[in-house]
């Protein structure tokens, strides 16, 4: 899906602004805690030898 197909989504009122920030904020809070995952995660793993 396209960046502009979702305004449309938003802006025609298909889905409400409750339910649109609540699914940003669980997919802002998911992807910050992989990246981090990942980040800390491959440090671990070179720490420990395994990368």
């Amino acid at each position: 899906m396209t960046l502009e197909s979702v305004s449309v989504l938003f802006g025609s009122g298909f889905i409400k602004q409750k339910d649109w920030w609540r699914m940003n904020a669980i997919l802002g809070v998911v992807l910050v805690y992989i990246v981090i995952g990942v980040g800390i995660g491959s440090l671990w793993m070179k720490v420990i030898g395994m990368w």
